[in-house]
This record gives C-alpha cells, sequence and structure tokens, in this order.
C-alpha cells in the first residue's frame, strides 16, 4: 500500500484522540430493576440539550467540566420508563430504569434514509444488532447474517458462491441478489470484504412499505448496514477483539465422483481386452495413455512378463491420490482476526475509529488471504443547528489461490489417474503422466524441446496467482436544521474500487513448458519458438468509481394526537467501471522485461497438427450507470394507535428507453398500522402486552445492467478472415423498462405476558412483471442474436408468496436467563408468464430454464421403469411403455413427460437458537432446518469413466447379474461403443432425485465475562465457538449432505477461540 494512505489515515485517527483533554470525571451507571445493564440509553442534558449514550456495560462517563451539578437530567431507552434525574455533587451513580409492558418492538430501525423506531413502522423489518452479529465467529458479514433473519436464505448450490435472498425470488434472468447499503449508499463491493468487527447493525427490509424507498433496485429487498459510530459526551474507550479459527483437514474420501484404484484399474483392463486403447496407440497427436494401460501393452507386445505386469499392477492398486493429496497438498485451514476499536466524544464532537488485520490460511498449501481495514465515523456541532459528519473507509485485501494445479489432479475437471504418487519416500517430488504418451514427452526434450513433464508438487511453487482489491469510500454529510422539526441535509460519498489479478505462470509451470513446446516450430534439426522461453504473466484489471449525491430535507411534528415525520430529497448517481486483461510472454518479474510475439500469423500446434494463432487474453470494456432519483417517505401516528405510511419514488437511467420520458419510472408503496395494545379499555394488557396490525402494498423494481434499449455488439476479428467484425450482442429494444415487484404483506406483531413470549407473522404476495427473460426472435428479422434465435427483453412474470413466522422468549430469574429464538420461513414462486420454451435436454439438468406454472428453480426429471432385468440396461417409462431407445430420446420425450418433483430450493426453512446465561457465563447453539426441495445425485457415468477417467461411488453399487436389480438402480457397465445416451437415460430419471429435507446443528458457543478489578478494565470476555458441527437429519437414505452435494469436499468443521477486552 502506498504510504501516503498509511500517514492520511494515521492522522484522521489521530486528530480526534488529541482533541480530549479531561479532569475529573463523572461516571454513571443504568442499570434495570434486576441490575443489569442497559446499553444505549439516552441521557439529556436539559440545559445545554447535550444528549450522551451509554455503554455495552450500561456505563456513561464525561468530563465534569460538562456539567453544572444540580441540574436536572433525563435518562431513556426506548422499552424503559423515561426517568428525571439530579446528579447533585455525586460524580458516581446507579440510574434504575423500569421495563415498559410493550418492548419487544422497541427498536431503531434504519432505511438508509431515514431512522425510526420499528413500534411505528408499517412495513416489514428485521433487525440484527451487534449482539446478534457477534454470536458467531467468521471473517465475513455474511455469514454472520444466516440462520438470524427469517426472510434471508442462503443458497450455495454452486461451489465457491453463496446467493442470498430475501424472500425468495423475484426475476427470472436478472440478477436475484438484494440491494446492499452500507452508510446510506449502495455498496457496489465485494461484501466479503467488509470487516464484521466495523458493524453496529444489520436493518433487513422485506415487504414494500420498508424497501420501495429504494426504487427500482428493491425489488430483491435490502440490507441496509450501519458501521459504528462515535456518541457525544462519551469518554474515550477502546475494544480489543482477537480470536483464531482452525478447521479440521478436508476429508477427500467423502467426494463421490471418484474411483478408487483397484476398480480403475479393473475398468482399464476391461477397455484395454475390447480394443478400446487400439485408435489411440495408433494417435499421432500422442494422447495420454494411463501407466497401467501402458504396461497391459507392454505385456501383449513380450517387453514384459504376465508375472512382472501383475506385480506392478498390485503395486499401482496401492496406491491412493487421495491420500498423496492429503499428505502432501492439502492442510488445515487457519483464520486469525485482530481488531481495536476506539471510540468517545466531547460536547460538540464524536468519533469511532477502527483498525482491522485478517490473516487466512486456505486448505491449499501455499495458498490465503489477507485484508486490512481502517475506519473512521466522526460527527462535529459546528453551531448548536449545524453538524458535519464524515466516514472515511479503506480495505485492502489480497488472496493467494491455487488455479489449475490441484483442479487437474482432484475434482469435476481433473484429468489424473487415481493411483499416481506425488512424492517418493524421501518427499520429493515424482512426475504424475499428464496430456500425452509417456514415450514421446520422454523424447521431447532429447529434440530440443522443454522438459515435458508434469511435477505436481514442484508446480505449486511455480505459479504465483494473486488477486488484491482495495475500496476507498469518502462519504461526507452536512445538517443544518431550519426549525426545531425541520432538517436538510446534503450527503456526498466517493467509492473506488480497484480489484488486481495477477496469475504468473512461472517457466517451470508445465502449463508453461507446454504452450512454449506446442508452438516451437522445426526448422530442420532444430526448433523456433514463437513463443519466447519464460514467464507468461496474465493481467487483470479493473477499475469503479461511483458518485452519489443526496439533498434531503427531514421533519418530525407533533401536534395534539398528530405525529408525522418524513423525508424528501432528490440523489444523483454515477457508477464508472473499467476493465483490462492481457497477456505478457517471456516475462521476467525481476527485472520487469519481456518479449513482443507474433499474435497476427498461425503457426502449427505440435502434436495435433493443426494451425493457430498464438493465444491471447486482451480485452478491454467499460461500463457507465447514471441514475437520477427523486423520493419522499411519510409516517403519520394518530394517537398513539392508528398508523400510516407513504412512499413515493420515480427513478431514471440511461441504460432504459431511448426517449427520455421513458428513462425514469414512478414507484409507491402504502401502509397501515393499529396498535391495539393501546385499546386499554377492552383490551386485556395482563396477557397482550404488546399487539399489533400491519398492511402495506406497493411497487419496487430490478436493474438488469447487461442490457440497454440500444443495439449493443463485441468487436472481433474473424478467424477465417482476418477481418474485424461486430458480433451482435442485444438488438435495439426502445421498448425495454424496468422490472417491476408490487408486493402485499399482512403483518401481526405481539408479546405476551409481559412479553414472555413475543413475535411477529408475516403473510406476503409478490406479483413481479415485465421480467427479463429470453423471447422468441422473429425468423423475418435479419439477424441473429450472439448466433441465436432469441433476444432478452420484457415479457415474463413471476409470483412468489411465503409467511415468515419469528418468535421470543425470554425469562431471567436473578443470576439465570434464558432466551429462546425461533424463525420459521415458508417461501414459494411460480412462473405466471414465459414465451420462450427451452430444449427438453435442459429441463433435466442441474439449473433448469424457466416454465410455466413451475417454480423457477424446479427439478425435474423422466419416470424410471428400473433395470432390465436381463442386461442391466437403464429403462424408462413414456407414454405408459417401456423405453429403451436412447438415441432417439430427445425426439419423443416432451415437457409433458416431465416429473415434477419439487423446487430446487427449501419451501419451509428456519433455526432454533437457544441462549443461557447464568452469572458470568453464556452458552448457546443453533439448530437450522429446510424442507421440502429436491436434488439430483451424482451417480455413474460410464462415458466419462471410460473417456475422461471420471468415476463415481456407485460404480461399486452397479448391476452385475440377474437379481441385482431388486437391490440397486446403478446399470451395468456396458460394452464399449454402446450409446453415450445410455447414460443419459440413467441420470436423468427419477432414480436420483433425492429428498433435500434435513436438520443440521449449526453452531456452538460459549463464552464467559470476567470482572477485572483493575480500574481502568471494564470488561473482559472470552469465548469459544465451533462451527459447521453436525448434519443431524436428513431424508435421502445415502446422507449425501443436501446443501452441499454438488461439492467435491464438503466445508469442514471449524473451532475458533477469541477474547474481547473493554477499557
Amino acid at each position: 500500500m502506498n504510504k501516503a494512505y498509511y500517514l492520511f489515515f494515521i492522522f484522521l485517527f489521530i486528530i480526534p484522540c488529541l482533541s480530549f483533554a479531561q479532569s475529573e470525571d463523572v461516571r454513571m451507571r443504568i442499570v434495570d430493576t434486576l441490575g443489569k445493564p442497559i446499553d444505549n440509553a439516552n441521557i439529556l442534558y436539559l440545559s445545554t440539550k447535550a444528549t450522551y449514550k451509554s455503554d455495552v456495560n450500561g456505563y456513561f462517563t464525561v468530563s465534569a467540566s460538562i456539567f453544572r451539578k444540580g441540574e436536572e437530567m433525563r435518562v431513556s431507552k426506548i422499552g424503559y420508563k423515561t426517568k428525571m434525574f439530579n446528579l447533585g455533587n455525586r460524580s458516581k451513580v446507579n440510574v434504575v430504569l423500569e421495563q415498559l409492558s410493550s418492548s419487544i418492538d422497541a427498536v431503531e430501525v434504519t432505511t438508509g434514509y431515514q431512522q425510526f423506531s420499528k413500534r411505528n413502522a408499517t412495513g416489514s423489518i428485521d433487525l440484527i444488532d451487534k449482539n446478534i452479529l457477534d454470536r458467531r465467529v467468521s471473517p465475513d458479514i455474511v455469514s454472520r447474517l444466516e440462520n438470524m433473519s427469517n426472510a434471508v436464505l442462503f443458497d450455495r448450490r454452486t461451489e465457491g458462491q453463496t446467493e442470498l435472498s430475501v424472500r425468495g425470488r423475484s426475476t427470472i434472468n436478472s440478477d436475484a441478489n438484494p440491494l446492499i447499503i452500507l452508510d446510506n449508499f449502495p455498496f457496489e463491493g465485494d461484501l466479503s470484504n467488509i470487516n464484521p468487527n466495523d458493524i453496529e447493525s444489520v436493518s433487513i427490509l422485506k415487504d414494500a412499505s420498508a424497501s420501495a424507498i429504494w426504487g427500482a433496485r428493491a425489488g430483491n429487498g435490502v440490507i441496509v448496514i450501519n458501521t459504528r459510530k462515535g456518541r457525544y459526551g462519551e469518554k474515550i474507550a477502546v475494544e480489543f477483539n482477537a480470536n483464531s479459527t482452525i478447521g479440521e483437514k478436508s476429508n477427500l474420501f467423502l467426494y463421490r465422483n471418484y474411483l478408487d484404484s483397484k476398480n480403475y484399474i479393473d475398468v482399464e483392463r476391461f477397455l484395454f481386452d475390447q480394443g478400446f486403447y487400439e485408435n489411440r496407440e495408433q494417435d499421432p497427436t500422442y494422447p495420454l495413455l494411463s501407466p497401467a494401460v501402458e504396461l497391459l501393452i507392454a505385456q501383449r507386445d513380450g517387453v514384459i512378463t504376465e508375472g512382472f505386469l501383475n506385480e506392478q499392477l498390485a503395486v499401482l492398486n496401492n496406491n491412493d491420490l487421495r491420500t498423496e493429496l492429503s499428505r502432501h497438498v492439502y492442510q488445515p485451514v487457519v483464520n486469525q482476526q485482530y481488531s481495536v476499536n476506539l471510540r468517545g466524544g466531547g460536547e460538540n464532537y464524536n468519533f469511532n475509529a477502527s483498525v482491522g488485520q485478517d490473516f487466512g490460511r486456505a486448505q491449499i498449501r501455499g495458498t490465503g488471504s489477507g485484508r486490512t481495514t481502517l475506519n473512521l465515523n466522526s460527527m462535529f456541532k459546528l453551531t448548536p443547528k449545524l453538524e458535519l459528519s464524515n466516514t472515511t473507509s479503506f480495505i485492502a485485501s489480497s488472496q493467494r489461490f491455487d488455479n489449475e494445479i490441484v483442479r487437474s489432479l482432484f475434482g469435476g475437471a481433473r484429468t489424473t489417474y487415481p493411483y499416481a504418487k506425488l512424492a517418493d519416500e524421501n518427499g520429493s517430488a515424482l512426475p504424475v503422466w499428464r496430456d500425452y504418451r509417456r514415450s514421446f514427452v520422454i523424447g521431447a526434450e532429447q529434440t530440443g524441446l522443454q522438459n515435458w513433464e508434469f511435477y505436481p508438487l514442484d508446480d505449486l511453487g511455480n505459479m504465483s496467482n494473486r488477486n488484491s482489491e482495495q475500496d476507498i469510500r469518502i462519504n461526507t454529510a452536512l445538517k443544518y436544521s431550519i426549525f426545531p422539526y425541520l432538517n436538510i441535509e446534503g450527503r456526498y460519498q466517493y467509492d473506488s474500487q480497484l480489484l488486481s489479478t495477477d496469475l504468473l505462470y512461472g517457466n517451470q509451470l508445465y502449463s508453461t513448458r507446454d504452450l512454449i513446446n506446442r508452438y516451437a516450430q522445426l526448422s530442420g534439426n532444430s526448433y523456433s519458438f514463437p513463443i519466447p522461453l519464460g514467464d507468461i504473466l496474465d493481467e487483470t484489471g479493473k477499475k469503479g468509481i461511483a458518485h452519489s449525491f443526496r439533498l434531503q430535507l427531514s421533519g418530525n411534528h407533533q401536534w395534539g394526537k398528530h405525529t408525522i415525520d418524513g423525508v424528501a430529497g432528490m440523489e444523483v448517481r454515477e457508477n464508472q467501471l473499467k476493465s483490462v486483461t492481457g497477456r505478457t510472454y517471456g516475462y521476467d518479474d525481476d527485472q520487469l522485461t519481456f518479449s513482443r510475439v507474433d499474435y497476427e500469423n498461425f503457426f502449427v500446434v505440435s502434436p495435433a497438427g493443426y494451425s493457430d494463432r498464438i493465444p491471447t487474453t486482451d480485452f478491454r470494456s467499460a461500463l457507465t450507470d447514471r441514475f437520477l432519483s427523486y423520493y419522499g417517505n411519510f409516517n403519520y401516528l394518530y394517537n398513539n394507535k392508528y398508523l400510516a405510511s407513504f412512499s413515493l419514488r420515480k427513478d431514471a437511467s440511461n441504460l432504459f428507453g431511448v426517449e427520455s420520458n421513458q428513462r425514469g419510472v414512478p414507484l409507491w408503496s402504502a401502509g397501515m398500522g393499529w396498535l391495539i395494545d393501546k385499546e386499554e379499555d377492552w383490551l386485556n394488557n395482563d396477557i397482550f402486552s404488546q399487539l399489533k396490525l400491519r398492511a402495506s402494498y406497493g411497487y419496487s423494481g430490478n436493474v438488469n445492467k447487461s442490457l440497454t434499449a440500444f443495439a449493443t455488439g463485441i468487436y472481433t476479428t474473424s478467424s477465417l478472415t482476418g477481418l474485424r467484425h461486430i458480433q451482435l450482442q442485444t438488438p435495439p429494444n426502445p421498448n425495454l423498462r424496468w422490472e417491476k415487484v408490487g408486493t402485499l404483506n399482512l403483518g401481526l406483531d405481539f408479546g405476551l405476558w409481559n412479553n414472555l413470549v413475543a413475535g411477529s407473522v408475516d403473510y406476503y404476495v409478490k406479483d413481479a412483471t415485465d421480467l427479463i427473460g429470453q423471447l422468441p426472435l422473429n425468423p423475418t428479422i435479419g439477424f441473429s442474436v450472439g448466433g441465436r434465435s432469441a433476444f432478452i427483453g420484457n415479457g415474463s412474470s413471476l409470483t412468489t408468496k411465503g409467511v415468515d413466522v419469528n418468535l421470543a422468549f425470554q425469562k431471567s430469574w436473578n443470576d439465570l436467563s434464558v432466551n429462546l429464538r425461533t424463525l420459521y420461513s415458508y417461501n414459494l414462486d411460480e412462473v405466471t408468464s414465459y414465451e420462450f420454451t427451452d430444449h427438453i435436454s435442459s429441463f433435466l439438468g442441474p439449473y433448469t430454464p424457466p416454465l410455466e406454472g413451475m417454480p423457477r428453480s424446479a427439478v425435474y426429471s423422466l419416470p424410471s421403469a428400473g433395470l432390465d432385468p436381463v442386461t442391466g440396461d437403464p429403462r424408462l417409462l413414456i407414454n405408459n411403455e417401456i423405453f429403451t431407445d436412447y438415441d432417439n430420446l430427445w425426439n419423443v420425450v416432451t415437457v409433458d413427460d416431465l416429473i415434477y418433483h419439487g423446487p430446487a430450493l427449501p419451501k419451509h426453512f428456519g433455526s432454533l437458537i437457544p441462549t443461557i446465561v447464568y452469572k458470568g457465563w453464556s452458552v448457546g447453539f443453533s439448530v437450522n432446518y429446510k424442507l421440502g426441495h429436491y436434488f439430483k445425485l451424482s451417480s455413474i457415468s460410464y462415458q466419462e469413466l471410460f473417456e475422461n477417467g471420471l468415476g463415481n461411488v456407485d460404480f461399486n453399487r452397479r448391476w452385475r447379474e440377474p437379481g441385482d436389480e431388486v437391490s440397486t438402480i446403478v446399470p451395468s457397465m456396458p460394452q464399449v461403443g454402446v450409446s453415450m445416451m445410455r447414460d443419459v437415460a440413467y441420470q436423468v430419471s427419477d432414480d436420483l432425485v433425492l429428498k433435500g429435507d434435513h436438520i443440521r446443528l449449526r453452531d456452538i458457543t460459549l463464552g464467559y465475562n470476567i470482572r477485572p478489578k483493575m480500574l481502568e478494565v471494564k470488561s473482559l470476555k472470552i469465548y469459544a465457538y465451533v462451527d459447521n458441527v453436525a448434519l443431524l437429519w436428513t431424508a435421502n437414505k445415502q446422507n449425501v449432505d443436501p446443501d452441499y452435494y454438488s461439492y467435491p469436499i464438503p466445508p469442514v468443521r471449524t473451532w475458533s477461540l477469541g477474547a474481547k477486552l473493554n477499557f
């Protein structure tokens, strides 16, 4: 990092700390009637109107010079009775607040535009405060949200990707992720880079009344993240948090798509006996033949005896690549987190500064990550009416990863036989056969080419893959109080994001030597090298800059029985994203030199024999988004009983519409509420400590940034003519418009027996229209779109229905308290309109296209008729008849033949989170469940096994003889030459569809709060945490984890230990 950045941030951090010169301190502690501390209590000094807040232990400390003793203060906290207090001449005192009967909603929530009491909200909002966020130990904020809100679902069907959804899907082909708001503005960066230790709270806006204020980007829900802030009049407080996490080493033997060495060699002998490898033996391109096959050839040709063959095959049988990888490549995961937070404030100033440092060691040796975060939030009262606030944030993260080496050895893309050895008894690297026959590889170096051997363990050090990200965010606001009930605020944010990826392929790396050799040109008895000797560097650079400005009026006024508060304003936003990729040959990282190559001419590629240009990754792109918005949101309360809200927003963008009046769309929402517990004349408040009805309806939208109203294309060069031309990507579409999502929400909030039991129930319906999807292209239009007969545009619709339930039980007995929280959600969507019909085969894959009347993500199959009792062949049941004409499968089957099993995402999901606190000890755990969904189990594909060596554990369960069809669904191993569609018939059958229902013990947490006797230490907490504890139950008999069924290696159990110190 540039030294100037360090100096800049150090300057910002030091200046606030030097502004404090405190004399004798006044120390108060705010507690409830049981003596438990109350944090975030408001202390108002009536003479100056200065406000202060208590800390996490209920303490409030301020310089005595600020107070004139003997004057009154007002102490308040939502959910507690307000208390007037006179400090007198005392400097230390406890203030006891009595809890109100209805406090379940006595919390403040924020939408990114305004902050208000959840009690007076007509919308559906979940608040996750810092206590809940700190319950889990993880380096990212995303994982800490899991199971904490009944509306948020984590979809992990794709390895390495976790998609969040709020109340299910609201789109078909556009971005389905919720809008992320960080400190009042949309956050466009990587959410995993945000340090969770810097977060104060997260608000999840679920319905239109809550989220429609964000307009055309709120259709998928909104997650509002607020960072930690300082408090006026607070003595400097320091928090230090450190933890270490260790993960178990990955168990490679859990991978299903793998065949052990003995069975693998038996298959190779089976294929060899049928002459499967004869064509490869004669192939002039020398395709790879494994060591076992080469031994079989040598024995056939009389080079070795059958006895020696059997001895060597026995040695190979005892090798296992999984063991080799576990011993030499994989390692336990380790993560370390350190953070320091400094907070304080004076009468006219407050600040919160933090520094965070994370280190991570990944599961593959030599890989890992690091992150540095710096944050400063500050506020100044320039005058009694004018307030200046600023947030400055810096994030720098880096990652080192393996791009190809381990992937070629293990996982779905592997090309290595399972009996390979990576190292000898002394730990020295051994070669593994790859891509070409052994005789060709050995002879290549003798002819003047580069060594063509593949040493995986050496290559782990010959490749340097680094990914670096940097995010600088400056958020400044100026707020002026026009009247006591009316404010005007101007806010500006600058956000700069830099991403660079460097893939350095060392000159000794196999893939480097392989590419150099393949393009080497034989001239006489020697070779010339169009690709020069040396390293190869692939670089990708992305730069995003966002400017956001907001001008807003906000007001809050009460007269008689009427209370109204609201905001109105406008904002403009511009995002610029530029991306550059390129490749450099003959690169020297020490001298920063490189060699030029000929990209224009064709060269003969050996040993394949075809001609091609030298590959390059050069590519540039640029995208500019501009948004202009006008908005207003107003809340009305009558007689402290009846609520009403209304919001209106118009968004305009440069992406949509040819005419200016087509670029904008108005969106609105309206809501009502009734605080029934205020009807004291007829409601029994001894039972109902809180009862509130809510109803809302409104529209929000969604944006697809890959589309525009204008024709778009990519400049490319024809491989035939060498001439530049444009490949059309999207045709002109002047009618392109925003996606719209209309949401109806009905809610009930309740608290029983002084909130011993409290919770909420919400029912919602989302109707999404004008959705982006594939549409048939008029065949007379005269052109195709990227070779397709379809284009992307508005024309689809989807409906989602669901229920959210939140229940909480809380009871205290002296030193013992029990808190039980349970969450439940039901969610199911249905495609109500979709004009394009995909090929029937696409409905039988892992990710299915839309189909009217079905969920967006559905699981289909064809009915199985079991295995043939004589041959063990798979059979389907089509039109009530047994079907085995595999090659004609796609010509016979239609959509009507599909079996719909259910959605691929759970209809029912939730969690149970109990916590018990006794004196200083706390213990808790979380159990989550997902029900009502299905998934397809991977199984053996004999085509993949024969051609690519990719096996499956189901190979051991295959049909071998008549009668086996009673106990197995796995087909027999076919003879060489059988149609690959035989495998397809088995893989698309309902035999491989399993229920995804399961219950998981997600985590266990244990903590102990120590009350040190040292004067300056307020608290010390030691905590332990175990994540991904166990899969308690699953509906499928194979005991496959439905969350990670597609992963080569499922996530491991992790153990964390940490300490948090406040002083």
